[in-house]
């Protein structure tokens, strides 16, 4: 089995169990069987548990955040060159969109969801680092386009709408508690214009 192959299967299925039982709860074993591969092939290309949570996440969050700094960044400069406060909706549709443009596994879909609250600080750690820079980027745009909203309530503001995302992800097919009369299916484009909605009224409010 060449290289390639090997680290290719054990990520995918470290992806699909990290999905669905967490990291905390998935043990290598479990990664192994699934991929098909002996245990010594996950120390050996990963290096540990840690590693292949690491290398885990940043398959799908390298492209995916690039993708988000350069719209950020495409944002910046035109509020930069015309001296016009930029666009709530657009700097929060620049966070959220290319999740539902560039992820094409479900799976990745429930791991970003959990990394916004999983108890394990392995997880947490790994999402934070790599999230960071445009967390920054965006809180300094967001504080530019709402100069009236004092910087704590403004914190606060973002935590709710990155909340509803996380939540909104994870809620794509798998939502119980469904009222009576009420259609629960809905496309990523609805979903990011629902979402659009809510947190750009619930930001820009005084």
């Amino acid at each position: 089995m060449k290289k390639k192959d090997t680290t290719q299967r054990i990520l995918d299925a470290a992806e699909a169990l990290f999905a669905e039982k967490g990291v905390s709860n998935t043990s290598l074993r479990e990664i192994t069987s699934r991929a098909g591969v002996n245990l010594a092939s996950v120390n050996y290309h990963f290096g540990s548990k840690l590693g292949l949570v690491e290398a885990v996440l940043k398959r799908r969050l390298d492209p995916l955040n690039k993708e988000r700094l350069k719209r950020l960044q495409a944002i910046k400069r035109e509020a930069d060159s015309t001296g016009k406060a930029p666009s709530v909706r657009a700097i929060m549709q620049a966070i959220f969109e290319p999740i539902l443009i560039m992820v094409d596994t479900q799976a990745f879909i429930r791991i970003i969801a959990r990394s916004m609250t999983d108890p394990d600080e392995t997880v947490k750690n790994v999402f934070l680092r790599e999230i960071g820079p445009v967390f920054r980027l965006m809180f300094s745009l967001l504080m530019r386009a709402l100069p009236h909203v004092p910087k704590d309530v403004l914190f606060w503001r973002v935590q709710f709408a990155l909340g509803a995302m996380g939540h909104s992800l994870w809620a794509i097919g798998r939502v119980k508690m469904v009222p009576e009369g009420v259609d629960a299916s809905i496309s990523r484009d609805r979903l990011l214009e629902l979402w659009l909605d809510f947190c750009t009224e619930g930001l820009e409010n005084p």
